[in-house]
């Protein structure tokens, strides 16, 4: 899970609205 959880900081710094919206659905 390191990547996946590299993916999400990313992610998460980049959009975390849209991050968040998309991993609630």
């Amino acid at each position: 899970e390191l990547e996946g959880v590299s993916t999400e900081a990313q992610v998460s710094r980049a959009e975390p609205k849209s991050f968040a919206g998309d991993h609630q659905l």
